[in-house]
């Protein structure tokens, strides 16, 4: 199964990502492979296809992990590209409150 989604993943030639207008570097060095695993769908999910146990699967991927950030406002923006087949440019806008 991880070999089928390598391909995939081996055509990324370009990432970004930023918090805070701060880039984050050597993006590259962020990608990480999972071990098997599998999830469950219920009934009405976004993916359009029947409730159940699917799996097993894997994920091959660019993962960023932030720390607790400080109440107010945030931007993180993200994306990257496989060539000119693919690309893709996120940004959220966050407003963290204090825990009460």
């Amino acid at each position: 199964m991880r070999t089928a989604i390598a391909p995939g993943i081996n055509g990324v030639d370009a990432l970004h990502a930023t918090l805070d207008s701060r880039n984050v570097k050597d993006l590259f060095g962020y990608r990480i492979v999972s071990p098997l695993f599998s999830y469950v769908l219920p009934d009405n999910s976004l993916v359009g296809v029947p409730a159940g146990r699917y799996g097993p699967t894997a994920s091959d991927g660019y993962w960023l992990l932030v720390a607790p950030l400080r109440p107010g406002f945030h931007t993180i923006s993200f994306g990257g590209t496989i060539g000119a087949a693919f690309a893709v440019d996120v940004t959220y806008k966050l407003n963290v409150v204090a825990q009460r």
